[in-house]
Protein backbone atom coordinates (compact mmCIF):
# COMPACT_ATOMS: atom_id res chain seq x y z
CA UNK A 1 0.00 0.00 0.00
CA UNK A 2 2.83 2.17 0.86
CA UNK A 3 4.47 1.41 -2.72
CA UNK A 4 0.91 2.27 -4.43
CA UNK A 5 0.94 5.83 -3.27
CA UNK A 6 2.88 8.82 -3.95
CA UNK A 7 6.06 9.31 -1.54
CA UNK A 8 5.97 10.45 1.73
CA UNK A 9 1.89 10.30 1.33
CA UNK A 10 1.37 7.29 3.47
CA UNK A 11 3.46 8.27 6.19
CA UNK A 12 2.12 12.20 6.53
CA UNK A 13 -1.75 10.27 6.46
CA UNK A 14 -0.60 8.28 9.27
CA UNK A 15 1.10 11.40 11.33
CA UNK A 16 -2.14 13.58 10.56
CA UNK A 17 -4.14 10.32 12.06
CA UNK A 18 -1.42 10.12 15.17
CA UNK A 19 -1.85 14.14 15.62
CA UNK A 20 -5.88 14.18 15.31
CA UNK A 21 -6.11 11.76 18.41
CA UNK A 22 -6.18 12.63 21.78
CA UNK A 23 -5.21 10.85 24.80
CA UNK A 24 -2.68 7.82 24.88
CA UNK A 25 -2.61 5.67 21.53
CA UNK A 26 -1.84 2.73 20.57
CA UNK A 27 -1.50 1.74 16.62
CA UNK A 28 -0.07 -1.41 15.45
CA UNK A 29 1.72 -0.86 12.39
CA UNK A 30 3.40 -4.35 10.87
CA UNK A 31 5.28 -5.33 7.36
CA UNK A 32 7.04 -7.80 5.62
CA UNK A 33 9.35 -5.87 4.28
CA UNK A 34 11.90 -4.44 6.40
CA UNK A 35 13.76 -2.19 4.45
CA UNK A 36 10.35 -0.04 4.55
CA UNK A 37 9.48 -0.20 8.40
CA UNK A 38 13.24 0.85 9.03
CA UNK A 39 12.38 3.62 6.42
CA UNK A 40 9.79 4.66 9.18
CA UNK A 41 12.44 4.60 11.77
CA UNK A 42 14.71 7.55 9.60
CA UNK A 43 15.46 10.99 10.58
CA UNK A 44 13.78 12.96 8.11
CA UNK A 45 10.26 10.73 8.37
CA UNK A 46 7.19 11.90 8.79
CA UNK A 47 6.70 9.10 11.34
CA UNK A 48 10.23 9.60 12.71
CA UNK A 49 10.21 10.03 16.83
CA UNK A 50 7.00 8.57 16.80
CA UNK A 51 7.50 4.61 17.69
CA UNK A 52 7.46 4.07 21.37
CA UNK A 53 8.71 0.69 20.78
CA UNK A 54 9.46 -1.21 18.34
CA UNK A 55 9.35 -4.66 17.95
CA UNK A 56 11.00 -7.48 15.55
CA UNK A 57 9.12 -10.18 15.41
CA UNK A 58 10.89 -13.59 13.77
CA UNK A 59 8.82 -16.16 11.87
CA UNK A 60 6.82 -18.92 13.57
CA UNK A 61 8.18 -21.96 13.12
CA UNK A 62 5.25 -24.57 12.44
CA UNK A 63 5.29 -26.28 15.87
CA UNK A 64 4.95 -22.62 17.56
CA UNK A 65 2.23 -21.96 14.77
CA UNK A 66 0.14 -24.97 16.25
CA UNK A 67 0.02 -23.97 19.53
CA UNK A 68 -0.79 -20.71 19.12
CA UNK A 69 -3.38 -21.40 17.09
CA UNK A 70 -4.59 -24.06 19.54
CA UNK A 71 -4.53 -21.76 22.21
CA UNK A 72 -1.96 -23.43 24.30
CA UNK A 73 -0.47 -21.48 26.74
CA UNK A 74 3.64 -22.78 26.64
CA UNK A 75 3.98 -19.71 24.03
Amino acid sequence: MRESLADGVLDSYVQRLIDALSGKVSIVLSGSFISVMKEMLEEGSPLFGRFGRVLELKPFSYSDLLLFISGDKRI
